[in-house]
């Protein structure tokens, strides 16, 4: 069997999936597999991180917090500055007094530098 096929990997054409393997460091399999199960190579030979953007058409859940409202669990701990496992007790009605109380006071310190914007 010839393996004389070119292939595009990120816009560059190489004349065949062993010379696209040699210069990317992966095995001509990697090529073959990422045909396969994409159609298409342009992600073959990078880190996982650039490979794996996130679920960006997953709808945002939005979360409300002691009558404000926020995008989503993670756009308010960002906002708030507390963490996220904190914004979910908070939202969800199981969190301490102490949480309420954390989350409540930074909610203001949130609201009090949006005012003075």
């Amino acid at each position: 069997m010839t393996d004389a096929c070119p292939v595009s990997v990120r816009g560059r054409v190489f004349p065949s999936h062993k010379a696209a393997a040699k210069a990317l460091g992966v095995k001509r399999g990697a090529l073959a597999s990422a045909l396969y199960r994409r159609g298409h190579c342009d992600t073959v030979g990078l880190p996982p991180s650039a490979t794996r953007m996130g679920n960006t058409n997953a709808p945002a859940n939005e979360t409300v917090l002691f009558g404000h409202r926020f995008r989503s669990r993670l756009s308010a701990s960002k906002a708030l500055g507390v963490n996220r496992k904190t914004i979910r007790l908070v939202a969800e009605g199981k969190a301490s007094q102490a949480c309420r109380e954390i989350v409540y006071s930074a909610l203001m310190r949130h609201l009090a530098k949006e005012e003075g914007r």
